[in-house]
């Protein structure tokens, strides 16, 4: 069996909207469902394994002791991906209809693998600052609040894969791209939409 060109990794809780995020992902990209198993109910465990073996993706469980905003699920993700490229999703999150093929062709026009940074919607939500939909990036800079790890799509070299914190995406942004020695080419096109 070929390598699949991505994987995308999509930590839950088990929101309902699981199986949205999941059909807006194409059959051939290599999904991983990761559940935050902490104090979790058998019955909400069994429906998201079920919902992402339906859905033909992989299921992995992370109880890291504690609820955390997906980081532990995301770090143990991208451990476990197989893609030549890794990205993430969150489970009440989607992928724009022609995603694969646009992030595909921008690796194709690449002369080296390096980081890249495509845009999102950000939907208003009570986390978020915004009280209309925003688009991301406004500047092609790394700054917290401009970027977002929806839209980030990497190689997948372990040895330069960041560590997820408390500092969410933007840690994981800033340390992944410390590790490709400042490389990242910014993309302007719209690939997710962020709920």
């Amino acid at each position: 069996m070929s390598r699949p060109l991505f994987s995308v990794i999509v930590p839950t809780i088990g929101r309902l909207s699981l199986p949205d995020t999941l059909a807006s992902i194409p059959a051939d990209v290599e999904v991983l469902v990761v559940a935050d198993t902490f104090e979790m109910e058998e019955s909400r465990r069994a429906w998201i394994e079920t919902t992402a073996l339906e859905a033909g993706a992989r299921y992995l469980e992370c109880d890291a002791g504690y609820h955390d905003t997906g980081s532990p699920q995301l770090q143990h993700g991208y451990a476990n991906a197989t893609g030549a490229w890794v990205l993430n999703c969150g489970d009440d999150d989607r992928h724009e209809p022609f995603a694969f093929e646009t992030m595909k062709r921008a690796i194709e026009s690449l002369d080296e693998p390096v980081p890249l940074m495509f845009r999102t919607v950000l939907h208003p939500g009570p986390q978020r600052g915004n009280r209309v939909p925003v688009v991301l990036w406004h500047h092609p800079e790394i700054i917290d609040k401009n970027i977002t790890g929806q839209c980030f799509v990497i190689p997948n070299d372990q040895a330069r894969i960041g560590s997820w914190s408390i500092l969410v995406d933007f840690g994981f942004i800033t340390d992944t791209v410390r590790l490709w020695d400042g490389r990242i080419e910014w993309r302007t096109e719209l690939i997710s939409q962020c709920y």
